[in-house]
């Protein structure tokens, strides 16, 4: 008998101390580091470095959104950010042609943005670091004052 009464004392307690428990910090809004990156990526970016495979003739982007677009190019790319991995991720995927994609890692310094990209490739494959010798190319982008 006095087993069972200690038991419920017990149980008495703890509920007790859990129903006065503060309630937790509210969590950040999920996504919302994604949209924080977006929001500084919008803009026009004149391209300052490159290393790559190929001399890349299309030194101008503007990002509005999750749109993406060489100057003077006809082809807009969707992109998706993600600051949560790290190194933070980025994907461009053609808007009209699926097949054409790119995966790679992304950095935004202030008024700097880095990326090393690599098209077609599985998501095993994408570059770690900012390394454009295993097939990747690095691009650097300073923001393009009004």
């Amino acid at each position: 008998m006095r087993r069972r009464i200690f038991a419920l004392c017990i149980v008495a307690v703890t509920s007790l101390a859990l129903a006065f428990a503060p309630a937790p910090f509210p969590r950040p809004e999920r996504g919302s580091d994604h949209r924080k990156d977006l929001e500084k990526m919008e803009g026009t970016w004149t391209r300052v470095l490159y290393k790559g495979r190929q001399e890349n003739p299309m030194p101008i982007i503007r990002v509005t959104g999750t749109r993406y677009q060489y100057e003077d190019f006809p082809n807009v790319y969707v992109l998706t950010l993600d600051p949560t991995k790290r190194p933070k991720r980025l994907d461009l995927v053609r808007a009209d042609d699926p097949t054409d994609f790119y995966r790679g890692i992304y950095r935004l310094e202030g008024d700097s943005f880095t990326y090393c990209i690599q098209d077609r490739i599985s998501e095993a494959d994408r570059p770690t670091d900012f390394d454009s010798g295993k097939g990747a190319w690095v691009a650097v982008f300073v923001r393009k004052k009004p």
